[in-house]
């Protein structure tokens, strides 16, 4: 292509602006005369005429459209400027416009734009014997250049990447080594048909044939790996989509979880990375660089004012320029201004984040509040309800200065508080030693008050249970806590004046394990009232509790009943524990090191989801193993005329007839009519005989006949 100076390129560039916006003011000979000053100049490419071409033809100016691409061609022609004559005639091609000669001045300007394809002359000759139409002619040609000797290439239905190592020139055929398909020989319109050329800074070429490259620059330059990568997926990756394509082929997998937080640092304050969702949201590669720093001030703009003090403590985190300190302290100030006497704890949380920017080099804001204002009203409930980890300690401290009876507040805090103030306060009655004189007052003011601050409640269960609270006198145990939270959150469900689910997450298999473990037996039966009366619980929590409790107080409960079943139901049963056991329960395990792998812990939802599946599967497997040792294969000795474990029952209400097979549970085959003994019908049917009436959910029905059910051989 025509090479042209720094001045002549500006030039051309905005001529070419010119002449678009001259066509679409309807100035015909103006935008003419603009593109053929440009080819004059010595065009770069031919992206101006195209976009010419489209704004003539779209105002019906067809014949001046044609007459500017005929000067085109001929101008090119006439001063060999190859690629651009060739890619006018395609534009011709795709206007349908045709030429006299048109196939002989495509084929010489093919072969003047490809001369670095030898082979390229007899294989145009060749095409032209065939006699096809113009545009098969060209499109042919087309194909011809998309592969030389080294081109990398990447099979279109699975043979992988390769490389071209010849071009039989006689022969027409291109010849190459693919991943499934080494020293492969392909006629040259097939591979043009099934392969796409690759180049070798791609991301995917450079796995295959580069990856020291990648490695290097994974260590060396982070960003540039993560810019390939992300233009060569061209979609929005998260962190385990960037891990599934970087290890083990670039990154050791023992390495991502130094190498991905580090790099993620960068990412976050990146010009050219866009950041999709929050906590572990996806990235995306942007066309053009934004400015980190103008962009969190656009964000900063778009959060409620309540968040907007979180918002920079994160920016602060981040970011390594720091540019615009004083504009967001000037911002947070009029905040704090703004919710003194309304919401203090925001006034108070405005306050410490400028501090924080001040620490930055940010000038203090005139007109600030004083620490003093901001306190002057209730401050413990400003305490109460902290938010902001990272501000907690600090919240504590201007807390305890500005309020001198500071402890007489002590049980209010633990009784309205957020979690994070009740943390935060009995951090420090630990780390001040005082705490053992306050353990009743914490204890009475959230036990006396349960049902107005449930939430209390479920925040002393859970410092109970992690043994973080001292015991004392009045302090309930872990089991007596559990009782009292399941029949306070039944009832407080029953008024509908709680969101229970509070409650409900707190209550997983590991936790059911641990109730179950330090139950004593004058307690069980009462434990295991309370969580079968609690619906809301989930139902692997409630049958935790009951299969552990009445395995360790098995005098306290009915003996076990067999589970009746045929061998078929069993053969059924011994299946799915088999699945469990060899693929379910190990692709959770994998699931859990790849989760782990990803760091960041506190925030990790599938690794908490991986885990809760782990206790949900095992929960799972040590059921079935028990059951299986509760089988009892069906007894079909049973009384003619009478209903039992194993009868095909008819029966009739005197307008239809319906008939169930009772198997057991593992039989069940709803739509062939068999049911569990379990079962509602199936219970009031047993023990029935024939001729008898018998009340089911869907009415009364008369028991007309039973006969016997035969399993297959």
């Amino acid at each position: 292509m025509t090479t042209i100076d720094e001045n002549k390129q500006q030039e051309f560039k905005e001529k070419s602006l010119s002449l678009i916006q001259t066509l679409k003011e309807g100035k015909w000979e103006e935008g003419e005369n603009l593109w053929l000053d440009i080819l004059e100049l010595g065009a770069i490419d031919i992206s101006p005429l195209r976009e010419a071409m489209q704004e003539l033809w779209r105002r019906g100016q067809r014949e001046r459209a044609q007459l500017l691409l005929e000067q085109t061609i001929e101008t090119c022609r006439s001063n060999d400027y190859a690629e651009l004559w060739l890619r006018a005639l395609q534009l011709a091609l795709k206007y349908g416009i045709t030429y006299k000669n048109f196939k002989n001045q495509y084929a010489e300007a093919f072969i003047k734009t490809y001369t670095n394809c030898d082979y390229l002359s007899n294989w145009v000759e060749r095409v032209k014997e065939e006699n096809l139409s113009r545009d098969d002619f060209c499109k042919t040609l087309d194909k011809l250049v998309l592969f030389q000797e080294g081109t990398i290439v990447k099979h279109r239905s699975g043979w992988g990447i390769g490389k071209v190592t010849g071009i039989g020139e006689e022969e027409m055929a291109i010849y190459m080594d693919l991943q499934h398909k080494p020293k492969h020989r392909m006629d040259a319109y097939a591979a043009a048909e099934c392969l796409k050329t690759i180049e070798p800074e791609n991301f995917e070429a450079m796995v295959f044939f580069s990856s020291d490259k990648l490695k290097e620059e994974a260590e060396e330059k982070p960003m540039n790996l993560v810019y390939r990568l992300l233009k060569f997926v061209d979609r929005p990756l998260g962190a385990k989509d960037l891990k599934k394509y970087l290890c083990p082929a670039v990154i050791d997998d023992k390495q991502w979880s130094k190498w991905w937080p580090k790099t993620r640092k960068k990412m976050i304050t990146d010009p050219y990375i866009e950041i999709i969702g929050s906590g572990q949201g996806k990235y995306e590669l942007r066309e053009t660089a934004i400015d980190w720093e103008e962009e969190i001030q656009k964000e900063f703009a778009g959060q409620e004012k309540e968040n907007q003090a979180n918002f920079i403590l994160e920016y602060l985190k981040n970011s390594s320029q720091k540019q615009r300190v004083t504009f967001f302290a000037g911002e947070l100030a009029k905040n704090c201004r703004e919710f003194i006497g309304k919401d203090n704890l925001i006034a108070l949380e405005n306050f410490m984040v400028i501090a924080e920017l001040v620490k930055e080099g940010a000038e203090l804001p005139q007109d600030l509040p004083t620490i003093e204002e901001i306190f002057k009203e209730e401050p413990s409930v400003t305490f109460s309800q902290i938010r902001i980890a990272s501000l907690a300690q600090e919240t504590l401290t201007h807390f305890i200065a500005q309020t001198p009876d500071w402890e007489e507040h002590i049980g209010k805090i633990f009784q309205i508080g957020q979690d994070l103030a009740r943390d935060t306060m009995l951090k420090h009655l630990k780390k001040t030693k005082k705490l053992p004189d306050y353990v009743d007052t914490i204890t009475k003011s959230i036990m006396n008050y349960r049902l107005s601050y449930p939430d209390a409640l479920l925040w002393f269960t859970k410092q109970i249970a992690s043994k973080r609270f001292p015991k004392g006198k009045k302090v309930p145990s872990l089991i007596e806590l559990y009782n009292i939270l399941v029949q306070t959150t039944t009832s407080l469900q029953f008024m509908g004046e709680w969101d229970i689910e509070k409650t409900a997450k707190f209550f997983t298999l590991n936790m059911a394990n641990k109730i179950s473990k330090e139950v004593e037996e004058e307690e069980a039966v009462d434990t295991l009232n309370n969580t079968d009366s609690a619906s809301w619980l989930t139902n692997n929590f409630r049958e935790t509790i009951r299969l552990t409790l009445k395995e360790r107080f098995p005098k306290l409960f009915s003996e076990v009943d067999p589970i009746y079943t045929t061998k078929v139901g069993l053969q059924k049963y011994e299946d799915e524990y088999r699945d469990l056991m060899e693929n379910k329960i190990p692709e959770n395990s994998k699931a859990i090191g790849e989760a782990l792998s990803f760091g960041d812990l506190s925030e990790n939802a599938e690794l908490d989801a991986a885990r809760e599946l782990q206790l949900q599967l095992t929960n799972k497997a040590n059921d079935m193993k028990n059951n299986m040792k509760r089988v009892q294969f069906i007894d079909y000795n049973i009384p003619k005329n009478e209903v039992a474990i194993g009868s095909i029952v008819t029966i009739s209400d005197g307008k239809k007839k319906l008939s169930y097979t009772i198997l057991g549970p593992w039989d069940v085959a709803v739509d062939q009519g068999i049911i569990s003994y379990m079962s509602p019908i199936a219970e009031a049917l047993i023990g029935c005989t024939v001729g008898e009436e018998v009340e089911l959910p869907t009415g009364k029905y008369k028991i007309e006949s039973t006969e016997i059910y035969k399993e297959a051989s």
